[in-house]
């Protein structure tokens, strides 16, 4: 394992969840958490209150989290509608052969290239329809166009990023350029870069899940920058501090970068198909010897849960022990003493 730590994650949660810190309601938020009362006071209404910051990060920690879910639940259902269109382009007979040969993953049809030839005008004129909303996002089905539902994803995510984002129109890019140029500016905010390779990949949570094997190819390690460190090396004032404080302040930065992206949180993965299981992943954290204190906080309900059990077990033991021997006292006064009440002869 590599001495460096790092925050190993997908692909596809990073994308949502830097798209999801640059949206309007996390930039509004963090304007709010981060802008003095003084000047807030004075850019809007005198009578509006101001929450304290405080509570603007506690609403913020849930924020994230729900706008990055909607962004993967959006992103989930266009995979499937485009899936879908694509289906459109054969007829059932060459549809039940592809499934039938290749599976139900329509990205694994090595065969598939276009439109068959079996469908006629008529059914090639009702999928127009479909294929024509697709054309307002900058892509026509063409199962020639992306190699995999992950080369869709990034340039489905790159249209959005370009379209709400940046404020262009919806130009299309030629490459999956915008979104990990987006990517890589919120992750440079955290003073953290990404590191893009696919060898590696290590033992962890996140690698013993039940994901579908496509997703395990597209892995990304998040790695503070090193002018970060050379900066809080030149700012210490120790003259012995640079040698061990190397680790504390990278875990100090990754840690940063986990918590306000929410890269812990167990999301729906976007599935490599429609027809396949999505399943929930979330981030893996290499950090040495330091504990990962968001484990904590996120498995801290299951603790509270087994405590409530404990107690309750308890409680019920103590109260059911006096009536079992309150039972068995009147069991055996009644047995020797027979009260002409309850003596049936």
């Amino acid at each position: 394992m590599s001495t460096t730590p790092g925050v190993t994650t997908s692909t596809s949660i990073l994308m949502h969840a830097c798209l999801a810190q640059l949206s309007n309601e996390i930039q509004t938020i963090d304007l709010l958490a981060t802008e003095s009362p003084f000047t807030l006071a004075h850019s809007t209404s005198s009578r509006r209150l101001i929450l304290p910051p405080e509570l603007l990060l506690l609403i913020r920690s849930f924020l994230l989290p729900m706008v990055t879910t909607t962004l993967l639940q959006q992103s989930a259902l266009a995979l499937a509608e485009y899936e879908s269109s694509l289906r459109e382009l054969l007829c059932p007979d060459c549809l039940a052969y592809n499934n039938d040969i290749y599976g139900p993953d329509i990205w694994q049809w090595d065969q598939f290239s276009g439109a068959c030839a079996c469908l006629d005008t008529t059914v090639m004129a009702q999928g127009n329809s479909t294929r024509r909303k697709w054309r307002k996002y900058g892509v026509t089905p063409d199962p020639r166009q992306f190699t995999d539902s992950q080369q869709w994803l990034e340039h489905h995510l790159s249209c959005m990023a370009l379209r709400n984002i940046y404020g262009q129109q919806i130009t299309p890019p030629t490459s999956s350029v915008a979104i990990w140029d987006a990517v890589t500016g919120v992750l440079r905010m955290y003073g953290c870069e990404l590191l893009r390779d696919p060898t590696v990949i290590h033992q962890g949570p996140l690698f013993n899940s039940r994901v579908c094997k496509q997703s395990l190819k597209y892995i990304v390690r998040i790695i503070p920058l090193t002018s970060e460190i050379q900066k809080y090396d030149s700012e210490s004032s120790s003259p012995g501090a640079e040698l061990g404080d190397y680790g504390w302040r990278s875990y100090v930065i990754l840690n940063r970068v986990n918590r306000d992206l929410g890269l812990s949180e167990a999301y729906l993965e976007v599935s490599c198909s429609a027809s396949m299981p999505r399943t929930k992943i979330s981030a893996y954290r290499e950090f040495m010897d330091y504990p990962p204190t968001r484990w904590y906080h996120r498995h801290l309900p299951d603790a509270v849960i087994a405590a409530m059990h404990f107690i309750t077990a308890v409680a019920a033991v103590c109260f059911s022990l006096p009536m079992t021997f309150a039972t068995v006292a009147l069991t055996i006064l009644c047995y020797y003493s027979r009260p002409r009440c309850l003596r049936i002869l």
